[in-house]
């Protein structure tokens, strides 16, 4: 019979998280994994060389009764560097689990804290890998964050998520997050969720405290996120307003700098520093509400030990608190304390409300160790074995994920599932005036170049080369290599213009080539692109978003070049925020500029028929400041530029209605439609292009600017029509633009490339020929030699 043995990592213990949430999560979970009985055996894996609190085996044992504990010589980041000592840990654990690994046996590797300084965690070869993962929050508020730890080795660690077999969250959400974001496969995670944490002793009244006195409990710390200062400004608009005398309690151990800010504001906090287990139980037995409004949270243990202890709760109107209930907890905008006072009032107004019993014993009943437990034993028996397939190498030109290109993130968020059929080296590049929008994780998960590093002898390293091509100075070195070394484009603009004007600029190219290539697309009597015959005539195969960009190539290529149609890929999360379409929030997003349709948000602004609605643009900013400040006049339009990915997507989501009214099209498709669409977003489009070949149930098409008021007020009475179209995208969203699909899509097109150019790919890399011969001599308006058009 088979036994199934879990061996954790639990170096987490030996630092002080031990005793912070972390810590305490892992510790519930592992108790009742061991009531559990499903493994034959429970490990848990020390270090030999840590000792920042001395924690000794009995300690576990005591902790754990059953469980073996293995003390291993691991080394951490204190004197090496992470990656160093990762992976000198995964030998040591390799070994390990070499000596305990039997024909008859199933091991189990489980980390439990990915993301714990100094820790190096590794996981062996030959087990199944399993993940605990709290939040994606450091890497959501990067700038918030960089600063404040090492964030560098924060990125390297994210390889552990890319290598774990099953990726268990602590609530939806951070499933949500983990998909949206990093493009993880959603039947690579399950949300196994968590419950509260009650103190094993009676409760312990806190020495000094008059247990009398009405307080609100506020559970926090003095972490960027959690909101502190709205919160004390929205408890004393509230206190203010009442008869009673209200304090506010604030557990555990904030700094002295944080405390002074806050007690600028308020003469009615008590902070209680670090307390007791059973003492924070009584805490909660006492209060008369707990008050907990963060901006970000992976589960929300506060939320649940209010629960337990039958309280009412004042909370963030945040998915992840909605997920434990949408109606038990009084919901406040955190980033508004007016807001928080109003919920505070309408949890305290009235001294006999009783709290939703029922809802409370509901949730209690979801989210309980015991369930936790079987959760996670259930997902590890649900792990399927990974297949390895027969991967060809392959080169990956890019825009640098973490810049303004829209491109370089859909490039790192499909590499999870790309990897699965390609064995890839991306070489990226950065443009010129780098304004980071999001961390760049690609770097640390896979082979990373920069992309002019590239050459001829690399080339002939690969089944492939890769090279995205759009109209930005994020793809020079792409569209330069693509001319000489042929490759499979994947094409995001038909008009490259704008690019050529760039390598011209810079001295890459003559003005006399640029004009030639400008000639080239008149000769061609193209409609539908520009500039684009060079690189389209020297590909092996080229792979488009849209019949709009196939119909643009057939009209340029001279041979048989096989062209594929794959929409662009992207992620649903599994939950979509909620619509009421009473006060509807109209926006346009993406980059700001004058042919990204302005024109139009600005005319809503300007007509009364909208001033109940809330008017928004957002976005990287191409416009110029005039543009900007003349935006900004308008009292029921707000604008916001140059935000995070995080932001904006978060702007995304509170959008009833999108208009992305293309005043100039130029073949391109819009990720910021497609991330509407998943949202749930009603998007109304111009019927051009791309925007033309989406489903006519899941968009708005309209055919000039002056229907779109139209449209908007049809809309604000029927939002039966808007729910429909909201639901309609999110199914297609799901159903067509996968990663999947895209990479299946790719690897087809690599299969099927063009033979005879395939030939010329081969002379290049046995280095017969120095260049592939430029083909655009073939046009016979353009009479011109090879010499010339080289």
């Amino acid at each position: 019979m088979l036994k199934n043995i879990l061996v954790i990592d639990g170096q987490l213990f030996q630092t002080d998280a031990k005793d912070r949430g972390m810590g305490r999560y892992s510790e519930f979970l592992i108790k009742s994994l061991i009531k559990q009985s499903h493994y034959s055996k429970i490990q848990i894996i020390l270090s030999k060389n840590l000792h920042i609190n001395n924690i000794c085996s009995e300690d576990l044992y005591n902790l754990f009764p059953g469980v073996e504990v293995v003390r291993l010589d691991l080394l951490d980041t204190q004197k090496i560097k992470l990656e160093l000592a990762a992976a000198r840990n995964k030998k040591e654990i390799n070994s390990y689990i070499s000596e305990i690994k039997s024909d008859n046996t199933n091991i189990d590797f489980l980390v439990i804290s990915p993301f714990q300084e100094p820790i190096a965690v590794a996981f062996p070869d030959d087990a199944n890998k399993l993940l605990i993962f709290y939040d994606l929050i450091p890497y959501l508020y990067h700038l918030r964050y960089k600063s404040l730890m090492q964030f560098d080795n924060y990125l390297k660690r994210f390889s552990l998520i890319f290598e774990a077999d099953k990726i268990l969250t602590i609530s939806k959400s951070v499933r949500d997050d983990l998909i949206i974001y990093l493009g993880i496969p959603g039947e690579r995670i399950v949300s196994i969720d968590g419950a509260p944490i009650k103190s094993s002793s009676e409760l312990l009244e806190l020495d000094g405290f008059d247990g009398d006195s009405k307080f609100v409990l506020m559970p926090t710390s003095d972490d960027p996120r959690k909101n502190n200062l709205r919160a004390v400004l929205g408890f004393e608009e509230f206190r203010s307003c009442q008869d009673q005398d209200y304090k506010l309690v604030i557990t555990s151990k904030i700094h002295k700098n944080e405390r002074s800010r806050l007690g600028v504001f308020s003469d009615n906090i008590i902070f209680t520093g670090n307390v007791k287990e059973a003492e924070l139980d009584w805490l909660y037995d006492k209060c008369q509400a707990v008050l907990f409004v963060p901006e970000s949270e992976g589960l929300g243990l506060p939320i649940l030990e209010g629960v337990l202890a039958g309280k009412r709760v004042v909370c963030s109107s945040l998915n992840v608190f909605k997920e434990i209930s949408d109606d038990a907890f009084y919901y406040c905008e955190h980033e508004n304390q007016h807001s928080i006072a109003d919920a505070l009032t309408r949890a305290l107004g009235t001294d006999d409300r009783d709290v939703p019993t029922l809802k409370y014993r509901s949730i209690l009943k979801h989210y309980s160790w015991d369930q936790t437990a079987k959760r996670l034993v259930k997902a590890v028996g649900g792990t399927k074995e990974k297949t390895t397939l027969a991967r060809k190498r392959i080169a990956i030109f890019t825009p640098a994920p973490d810049g303004m290109s829209a491109v370089g993130k859909v490039v790192a968020e499909s590499h999870s599932v790309m990897s699965e059929y390609f064995d890839i080296d991306y070489y990226a590049e950065q443009a010129p005036f780098y304004s980071p929008t999001r961390p760049n994780y690609l770097q640390y998960v896979a082979n990373y170049y920069r992309a002019d590093s590239f050459s001829v002898e690399k080339y002939s390293q690969y089944d492939a080369v890769v090279y995205h091509i759009g109209n930005s100075d994020y793809h020079i070195e792409s569209i330069c290599n693509s001319l000489y070394m042929p490759g499979y484009a994947i094409l995001h603009d038909t008009n490259i213009s704008e690019a050529y004007r760039v390598m011209c600029e810079r001295g890459i190219i003559s003005l006399d080539r640029k004009n030639l290539e400008a000639t080239i697309t008149d000769a061609s009597s193209s409609n539908l692109s520009s500039h684009l015959c060079s690189v389209a005539n020297s590909q092996l195969g080229i792979l488009t978003h849209s019949e709009y960009a196939a119909k643009a190539l057939n009209e340029i290529i001279i041979d048989d070049t096989p062209i594929i149609n794959v929409d662009l890929a992207t992620q649903c999360s599994s939950m979509s925020p909620p619509h009421n379409y009473k006060n509807l929030t109209i926006g346009l997003a993406g980059i700001i500029a004058d042919i990204k349709g302005i024109e139009v948000i600005e005319s809503l602004a300007n007509n009364a028929v909208f001033n109940d609605c809330s008017l928004r643009l957002f976005g990287y900013n191409y416009a110029n400041r005039e543009t900007i400040d003349r935006l900004k006049n308008y009292s029921n339009l707000t604008v916001a530029t140059n935000l995070t990915d995080f932001d904006f997507l978060n702007s995304m989501t509170k959008l009833d209605i999108f208009v992305n009214y293309r005043m100039k099209y130029q073949g391109e498709t819009s990720l910021s439609t497609l991330e509407a669409m998943r949202q749930g977003v009603v998007v109304i489009v111009r019927n051009v292009g791309w925007y033309s070949e989406l489903p006519d149930d899941a968009v708005i098409k309209v055919e000039s600017e002056d229907q779109v008021p139209k449209v908007l007020l049809d809309l604000k009475s029927n939002s039966e029509k808007l729910a429909k179209i909201s639901g309609r995208a999110i199914q297609y969203l799901k159903e067509i633009h996968t990663h999947r699909r895209y990479a299946e899509g790719l690897l087809k097109l690599i299969e099927s490339g063009n033979e005879n150019k395939m030939l010329i790919s081969k002379q290049l890399k046995s280095g017969n020929i120095k260049k592939a011969p430029q083909l655009l001599d073939l046009y016979k308006e353009v009479n011109l030699s090879k010499d010339e058009t080289s």
